[in-house]
């Protein structure tokens, strides 16, 4: 259940999204909310300390080109920070989903949680929460208490908003980790769904649900019992092959239309698809990877609906 909020104070320094966010709010129903067109930066020296800061810095420069890096958005939290954590017990700030996680970890100190957000399948955002010291630890946002380091959470969200699956773990976990590699796929194989992927978790799924994966720069995973509750998409092997021609047209027979990816693969997925006479779409999936001994191969399955 979302927080309940008393009183919210939405600062915008460009008047014309300020009479855009007054007339939302009020077709909403919204009335808590009150609307302040000024500079944050200038409001923050003067603010009393509050529950919550919520940031969503702009992204774009004066020109119009996509800024990621957290110095070059606007404001530059990283400067804030301090001054942040002495205005609010607790801060989410809103990223761009292509923000280099480990490096923005770095540079902001006090980062308790990091979420990683894709709906059906497609990053979307990633949310950073800071908590500062003077917080209750029982009534704190979570954090790893052997370790210090924080929790990233893979979450993939529904069409309708509803969550599918949310990963928690550390990336100490991660580090630590030791998958087995299977020499060949089983009869079921997975695939991460986008939010472990830009999380930096890639062995570690192997661990919690008791799966090999192919190789160690392939995230792919496979078992020969289904897991049901895995993170991302579960595909039943139809079979295998390697890239010689009569091992293809053994494995393909006369299939002209299949979803076509590529993990670590030297070809793009558009010149396979070329090379294989294939045109997008249909029931089948091919999967074009590396296995253990570093043979290249390819895999065709069926989607297993969850």
């Amino acid at each position: 259940m979302a927080p309940a909020f008393d009183e919210v104070t939405y600062v915008e320094r460009n008047p014309a999204l300020c009479a855009i966010a007054v007339s939302n709010f009020a077709a909403l129903g919204l009335r808590h909310i009150s609307v302040v067109n000024g500079d944050g930066r200038e409001l923050l020296e003067q603010l009393p300390m509050q529950d919550w800061i919520y940031l969503d810095p702009a992204r774009r420069d004066t020109a119009g080109r996509k800024m990621v890096s957290l110095a070059d958005c606007e404001p530059d939290v990283v400067e804030l920070e301090p001054l942040l954590l002495r205005r609010a017990r607790r801060v989410m700030i809103k990223c761009s989903p292509m923000l280099d996680i480990s490096l923005a970890l770095r540079q902001l100190t006090s980062v308790r949680e990091v979420h990683v957000v894709s709906v059906q399948n497609e990053c979307k955002e990633l949310l950073l929460m800071l908590m500062g010291q003077q917080v209750n630890e029982s009534t704190s946002l979570r954090v790893n208490e052997s370790t210090g380091q924080q929790f990233i959470h893979a979450v993939n969200l529904r069409a309708d908003g509803s969550v599918e699956s949310d990963f928690a773990f550390c990336p100490s976990e991660e580090q630590a980790c030791h998958p087995t590699y299977a020499e060949s796929p089983g009869r079921w194989l997975y695939e991460p769904n986008a939010s472990l992927l830009k999380a930096g978790c890639f062995k570690l799924p192997a661990e919690r649900f008791g799966l090999q994966k192919l190789h160690p720069n392939t995230q792919l995973y496979t078992s020969d019992t289904l897991c049901t509750d895995f993170p991302g998409r579960v595909f039943e092997v139809v079979g295998q092959s390697g890239f010689g021609k009569q091992e293809l047209k053994d494995l393909l027979g006369d299939l002209r239309k299949a979803n076509l990816s590529v993990r670590n693969f030297p070809d793009s997925a558009e010149g396979l698809r070329r090379r294989l006479r294939l045109s997008e779409g249909g029931e089948d999936y091919l999967f074009a990877t590396t296995a253990k001994s570093g043979k290249k191969m390819l895999i065709r399955c069926l989607k297993v609906k969850k």
